[in-house]
């Protein structure tokens, strides 16, 4: 996981390696539902929205996913 900050705004990259691609595909359907459950919007094929957030989850390779989470710090 990385983290990164400037001037408020935050970045969190995390990537994720599972042993197949039937594990990351598990994770997947439920890491989008639990978006679609938190009120978070599709604005892309990879691409999500929340409350001022910005949400991508990219599949990089047969088993690994590469979640990046842009947002601005509160007061």
């Amino acid at each position: 996981m990385e983290i990164y900050e400037r001037d408020g705004l935050y970045l969190v990259r995390w990537k994720l390696v599972w042993e197949d691609g039937r594990e990351l595909g598990e994770f997947l359907g439920a890491f989008e539902q639990v978006l679609e459950d938190a009120g978070a919007r599709r604005s892309g094929e990879d691409l999500w929205s929340l409350e001022g957030e910005r949400i991508q989850v990219q599949r990089v390779s047969e088993n690994a996913l590469l979640i990046t989470i842009h947002f601005e710090a509160n007061g």
